[in-house]
């Protein structure tokens, strides 16, 4: 999804408004995995701290979309990294989850590329 969502919106929305959309869902969605314990030993209860970080991430996509609140379509290809973001940060919890199970980063390695080959195929075609 993100390289995707990278093809289809990065030159659009420019890099740094890409990015910035992904990484503060990166942010939330790992927040989220640490909090239920995906991915980690333990579960990693919210902190102050730790919000206010993920606020201030979500609060700097806004004011760098904000600028063009008027394009419907800008907004909305600014959704793709975003929602991209929020997928991604669950993989590599899974990919630990994996790992763990297996012994080997291999499996996790070789089933990311396959997925994501046919999402990218499918997607294009």
């Amino acid at each position: 999804m993100v390289v995707f969502s990278e093809g289809a919106s990065a030159s659009a929305l420019g890099v740094a408004t890409f990015q910035t959309a992904l990484i503060s869902a990166l942010l939330l969605s790992g927040l989220l995995c640490d909090r239920f314990g995906i991915g980690v030993e333990e579960k990693k209860y919210f902190t102050p701290w730790r919000i206010t970080g993920a606020l201030f991430a979500v609060i700097a996509t806004i004011f760098v979309v904000s600028p063009q609140w008027h394009s419907t379509s800008f907004i909305l290809l600014a959704i793709l990294p975003f929602l991209a973001g929020l997928l991604a940060g669950w993989q590599p919890a899974g990919n630990a989850k994996v790992a763990e199970a297996t012994g080997s980063m291999l499996v996790s390695i070789t089933w990311n590329f396959i997925v994501g080959f046919c999402v990218l195929g499918a997607a294009l075609a």
